[in-house]
């Protein structure tokens, strides 16, 4: 009975993504999310700017949201009354600070400008090129099965707390 019971936490655990942080440690942005993060860290670079490093924690946390923004159909850094910082805490970063940026596109061909769209306005020019971030993620993922309806875009950017 004991072996029973333990068969059904761990079974609850794994799904609820809690009992498996090793595989967090080997996340790795898609080919998409990648160039992304390339077209970030080039406008970086334009700036004399370090670029900012994949961590696999940001990159899982980007691409729940993503899911989420998908399967709300909504477009926002706050979802269920959680922010980007609640996220990050809840998935066991420990962040010293951060931000979020989303988008939704149609085209994963133009992933130029999405970036070209954040670096427009104030609060993506003043978070994607600062110092005060060294790492990010980011998560692309399909708007619905239809691939006409487009993608979700969640990067975040942080830094770990010392």
């Amino acid at each position: 009975m004991t072996r029973l019971r333990l068969c059904g936490v761990l079974a609850v655990l794994l799904a609820l993504g809690l009992a498996a942080p090793a595989q967090n440690k080997d996340l790795k942005h898609s080919k998409e999310e990648q160039q992304l993060a390339d077209l970030i860290n080039a406008a970086r670079a334009k700036d004399k700017l370090p670029a900012v490093k994949a961590d696999p924690l940001l990159i899982k946390v980007a691409r729940e949201h993503a899911a989420n923004m998908a399967k709300q159909k909504k477009l926002s850094t706050e979802l269920d009354q959680k922010s980007t910082t609640d996220r990050l805490t809840a998935a066991g970063y420990k962040w010293a600070t951060s931000s979020e940026h989303v988008n939704q596109s149609r085209d994963l061909n133009k992933l130029d400008q999405v970036v070209a769209g954040w670096l427009k306005g104030a609060f993506g020019k003043e978070h994607i090129l600062s110092d005060k971030y060294d790492e990010i993620g980011v998560g692309i993922v399909p708007a619905s099965a239809d691939p006409k309806d487009g993608f979700y875009i969640s990067a975040v950017f942080a830094k770990k707390s010392p």
